[in-house]
């Protein structure tokens, strides 16, 4: 008993820790696609003040 316990416990914490990767990478992701916007408008303001 105790040892199919500690499978199923084991196999709880291994798919959360999966869980929170692909939540941290979507993230990630997410941050970097709304951002893109913003920087590019920055760059193209830095490497050229008149085109504004």
């Amino acid at each position: 008993m105790l040892e199919q316990q500690s499978t199923f416990f084991r196999k709880r914490v291994e798919t959360s820790l999966q869980h929170a990767k692909e939540v941290r990478e979507l993230s990630s992701r997410a941050v970097e696609e709304i951002s893109k916007p913003v920087k590019d408008a920055f760059d193209k303001v830095l490497t050229n003040p008149k085109a504004t």
